[in-house]
C-alpha cells in the first residue's frame, strides 16, 4: 500500500500535498465529532485493522 501511494504521488506538488493533508484531516476530525467519548474509547469498537485507525 505504501509503495502504491508513493508511486501515485511522485508528481504531486508540495502545495497540493499540504491541501490534501488539510482536507483529509478536516474530514477525519468531522467524523470523530460524530462519536461520543464512550464510543471512541470502548475496546474493540473499531477493531484493529489499519483502515479503522485513520
Amino acid at each position: 500500500m505504501n509503495v502504491e501511494f508513493w508511486k501515485k504521488h511522485q508528481t504531486t506538488s508540495l502545495i497540493d500535498s499540504k491541501e490534501m493533508l488539510k482536507t483529509s484531516h478536516e474530514k477525519v476530525m468531522n467524523l470523530i465529532e460524530t462519536f461520543s467519548n464512550d464510543e471512541l474509547f470502548a475496546k474493540k469498537s473499531f477493531g484493529n485493522h489499519p483502515v479503522n485507525c485513520v
